[in-house]
């Protein structure tokens, strides 16, 4: 996380502990957050305020974001791209099951889409 990111993250403290806010609080947060994902760090800080009503310090965003880490969660963003793969792949009459197994065997991609009479270029775009 920058200092950028670390004064943003306590101008959102701010917003809901009215705290004073100075340069070197910043400076001072930086040196034990600054190894944290701000994503991560922001989501901390909303998800003490839903649940205290007491300022929250730099602890308290260490150890929820720690507490986030060791809670399995699935990627949206592999959920959702797996979701889109799919369907392709259902466009195209493939079953996805099919498309794991050729997969899990090794067959390349290529090879597998040819077979299904999909065009693949020299640089490997599909041709829909």
């Amino acid at each position: 996380m920058k200092l950028s990111q670390v004064a943003e993250l306590l101008t959102l403290a701010q917003g809901f502990d009215r705290r004073q806010l100075e340069e070197h609080h910043a400076r001072a947060w930086f040196e034990a957050l600054g190894h944290l994902d701000y994503d991560d760090a922001k989501a901390a800080v909303v998800a003490h305020y839903q649940e205290s009503r007491f300022a929250v310090m730099p602890a308290d965003v260490l150890a929820r974001v720690r507490e986030a880490a060791e809670v399995p969660r699935e990627n949206l963003t592999d959920r959702r791209m797996l979701a889109e793969r799919n369907e392709w792949l259902r466009l195209h009459h493939i079953d996805p099951a099919d498309w794991d197994g050729w997969m899990a065997r090794g067959l390349p991609a290529r090879a597998a889409l040819e077979r299904r009479g999909i065009e693949v270029d020299e640089i490997g775009a599909i041709d829909a």
